[in-house]
């Protein structure tokens, strides 16, 4: 692949990390939501070839291992070169949101008793010049709390060819949301689950087990 399209495919995945990702919110089972562009029809049989990341964090080099090695279990058309028809890039997505939550919280206070021979301050809603009762005021304190809901998510972006179609267009992507954590060990069911949906358009939750 051309360092100039390697440049292109990575503006396009930061453009595409910006949008709407694949939350999970407090639901059984685990989201997937997978849309194709109705302009392609991918298969399995298509030349694909895996995007290479100069600089991946260790979660993508892990994420590239396992996807490689599933991609080849299920007989994907996995090539090398860059006439091959698709791109397949990945990444691991993090969709986590902030909370804010503000309490408020009474307080009292109690006067400052009053020193031997002083006289009490003229009170404007007290015209008469009562003497102060003691009695404490009730202020009330507010403090604001960020709680962060981590989701973890496994994103799949299949582009096609820009030497094929015009521009850096998008025929196929896919989510499959993790949690707080993604593990290695897992990995490998949720690559194969997602990938399960290649091609397809899907939304919906789905039980993998524990």
């Amino acid at each position: 692949m051309h360092m100039k399209t390697c440049i292109i495919l990575l503006f396009s995945l930061v453009l595409a990390a910006l949008l709407p990702g694949c939350a999970s919110t407090p639901q059984m089972g685990t989201l997937i939501t997978a849309q194709r562009n109705p302009n392609f029809s991918p298969t399995r049989t298509e030349k694909i070839c895996l995007a290479q990341q100069l600089h991946p964090r260790n979660e993508d080099a892990a994420l590239g291992s396992a996807l490689m090695a599933e991609l080849t279990r299920e007989n994907f058309n996995i090539v090398t070169n860059k006439d091959a028809d698709y791109t397949l890039a990945y990444l691991i997505e993090d969709d986590s949101t902030v909370e804010s939550v503000r309490q408020t919280t009474p307080a009292y206070t109690y006067p400052k008793p009053m020193l031997a021979g002083s006289s009490v301050p003229k009170n404007p809603l007290n015209p008469e010049g009562q003497e102060n009762t003691g009695e404490p005021s009730l202020e009330t304190t507010t403090v604001q709390t960020d709680y962060v809901h981590v989701n973890m998510g496994i994103r799949l972006y299949l582009y096609a060819n820009p030497k094929k179609y015009p521009g850096l267009q998008i025929a196929w992507q896919g989510c499959i949301a993790v949690g707080k954590k993604v593990s290695t060990g897992r990995e490998p069911l949720l690559v194969r689950t997602l990938l399960g949906y290649f091609g397809q358009d899907y939304t919906g939750r789905i039980d993998l087990g524990k």
